[in-house]
């Protein structure tokens, strides 16, 4: 990103090093504004707004600004559906479109209004002000864009759900053993809600799950990779970074 740039460029992490205090250390005696790159396309109280309070306290003083949750941004979909078309294989017979899970009891805290948000089964199909901080129908969005690129049946799961809570359903584990009991042999799962890969793609789904479906009937499990270096990814965090962009957010100003 440095050299698509020629700006400077720093990694910095919410809940892991090198951590964002790292990061301004190493930008603060060059930078009078910093504009953050969220690894988070869709918003969630327990990642993108968890990030905004702690950038916010970690940057004071200096102008810092963020991308808006991107989940319908057109040039993101273009890039995840340039993965699609590259790495979905002729005689796959499913996608499953499997997000990050969240508990459910986010996505009701979310809603401000406390009267839409998971009361019925179509509350995300029904236009309402708390989709700007729902994670499911910000989920469920991208995947309705991307399902518009691609002609092969698909579905959406949520993965990596930890402790007894109810989180988001149907979880991943469940979806491809219906998959694979329904006579799916050859299925591919992508993972649209994180940008690069990582022990959730590679080990849960490229591992886990894989096994799950293989033991279920299932003849072969491909993982879409995640954007990490691919040129559309590059080409959309360098338009964020060179435009004076109206619909970044700001945390900070001087």
């Amino acid at each position: 990103m440095r050299e698509a740039t020629s700006l400077p460029v720093e990694i910095g992490m919410r809940y892991g090093e090198p951590s964002f205090v790292q990061a301004r250390e190493l930008l603060n005696d060059v930078c009078d504004e910093i504009l953050v790159i969220s690894a988070y396309p869709h918003y969630a109280e327990s990642t993108y707004e968890s990030t905004v309070e702690r950038l916010k306290h970690v940057f004071r003083g200096t102008r810092t600004l963020i991308t808006p949750p991107y989940f319908q941004d057109p040039a993101f979909i273009a890039a995840h559906g340039e993965l699609l078309n590259e790495h979905l294989r002729p005689d796959v017979d499913h996608l499953v479109f499997s997000f990050h899970g969240v508990p459910e009891l986010h996505i009701r805290r979310a809603d401000q209004s406390r009267r839409h948000c998971l009361q019925n089964g179509d509350c995300c199909e029904r236009e309402h002000p708390t989709q700007a901080t729902c994670y499911r129908f910000q989920c469920l969005r991208t995947a309705k864009l991307l399902r518009n690129r691609i002609s092969i049946p698909t579905s959406v799961a949520f993965q990596s759900r930890l402790g007894p809570a109810k989180w988001l359903q149907p979880y991943t584990i469940d979806e491809v053993r219906r998959l694979a009991k329904n006579g799916v042999r050859n299925l591919a799962i992508a993972c649209p809600s994180f940008i690069s890969d990582n022990v959730e793609t590679l080990y849960e789904i490229g591992h886990e799950i894989r096994e799950v479906f293989l033991h279920t009937g299932g003849k072969r499990l491909d993982v879409v990779p995640c954007l990490n270096e691919s040129d559309a990814w590059v080409r959309l965090v360098v338009s964020w970074a060179r435009n004076d962009n109206e619909k970044h957010v700001i945390l900070n100003e001087i």
